[in-house]
């Protein structure tokens, strides 16, 4: 459990932070065709209390506008003990057999619910369960409460200031697919990225702006304009900047390394995809050391990350104040007059 604290104008807001999973070793159909499975209790240290329940049974769904009796699969969070006051938001991803098949996010939901996090329709036996497999479920549950902020508390340098990903529509299934694909990013590799004005245009204000101007085109151009020009962006980091708007993530590989999370950092300026610019600050937080603060700390300033500057101004005071080793940190230093001078 991890506790949080970010300043929001004349309040702070105050989060707790849970992440428990639930695994399932070869569960055979035998086990659940009674209807219900339940993951054991996880308590928060205030008393919080957590649960899945794995949920098969027939009941009536809407399909294509109309009822049927639909055998249903449902993957429920169960929320109890919490204060009415406190806002819940929670991560849910489910893997099998160590891969990633399922990423839900869901927020701003108060006091205690039942949560559908996953439904299935299971059409044959095999829908019931994942066969002969180890399954996974993690979760991670933020719980935010608004307190008023003391003149002391804010002005400390101790507070967090994680922002959590606004949570969202998730378009995974267009994702680089050409389905419906009525434009295309042309990178600075010369690659042709299909991709769809609407979320582009939700995503991003450039993106908004350039599609709006072509509404007073004359028709034959406007057809023509099928392509949007981004030879200033690669084609990994282009493929990354996409898999942010429709999916509201980013590949691991990108947050294990820097570079490739700076120059993401850079689009995300570029084209103000501010949830992305959020991501990306949160990820070189993680990654914040004595090799790297001061890199990061131009990073932070050239793009305006002001959240990633205080977490980097402050990585460099405290090493300074409780740094005995007086060599790593004059290192520190003259690297940091070497960026200057370059």
């Amino acid at each position: 459990m991890e506790y949080l604290m970010e300043p929001v104008g004349p309040t702070s807001m105050i989060k707790k932070e849970y992440t428990f999973s639930w695994t399932l070793e070869n569960v055979p159909y035998e086990e659940v065709k009674s209807g219900l499975k339940e993951s054991p209790i996880f308590t928060g240290e205030g008393d919080e209390k957590f649960q899945f329940r794995l949920i098969y049974h027939r009941c009536l769904e809407e399909r294509l506008s109309n009822l049927r009796s639909e055998t249903v699969r449902k993957l429920i969070l169960c929320c109890s003990n919490i204060e009415s006051e406190v806002t819940c938001t929670f991560d849910v991803t489910i893997h099998l057999d160590g891969r990633k098949i399922v990423s839900k996010s869901c927020g701003g939901f108060q006091g205690n619910n039942n949560l559908v996090v996953h439904k299935v329709y299971a059409h044959s036996r095999k829908d019931f369960v994942w066969p002969k497999k180890t399954t996974v479920i993690q979760c991670k549950i933020t719980l935010s409460r608004s307190v008023p902020t003391s003149s002391e508390d804010g002005s400390s340098e101790d507070m967090a200031l994680e922002k959590p990903a606004a949570p969202g529509l998730k378009f995974d299934c267009l994702f680089l697919e050409e389905t419906l694909s009525d434009v295309k990013l042309l990178t600075k590799s010369g690659k042709e990225i299909p991709a769809h004005k609407i979320l582009l245009a939700v995503a991003s204000p450039v993106f908004m702006a350039t599609f709006g101007r072509e509404r007073s085109m004359p028709a034959e151009s406007s057809r023509s304009s099928q392509a949007v020009d981004l030879s200033d962006v690669g084609e990994e980091v282009a493929v990354e900047m996409l898999r942010f708007v429709y999916t509201g993530e980013v590949d691991d590989s990108v947050a294990s390394d820097i570079s490739k999370t700076a120059e993401l950092l850079e689009a995300a300026h570029r084209y103000a995809i501010e949830g992305l610019k959020d991501k990306c600050e949160r990820m070189l937080i993680s990654n914040l050391s004595s090799d790297n603060v001061l890199e990061t700390l131009r990073l932070a300033d050239v793009y305006k990350a002001n959240d990633l500057k205080m977490r980097a101004i402050h990585f460099v005071k405290h090493s300074i104040n409780n740094s005995e080793d007086l060599d790593e940190i004059t290192n520190m230093l003259l690297s940091k007059t070497r960026l200057v001078d370059n």
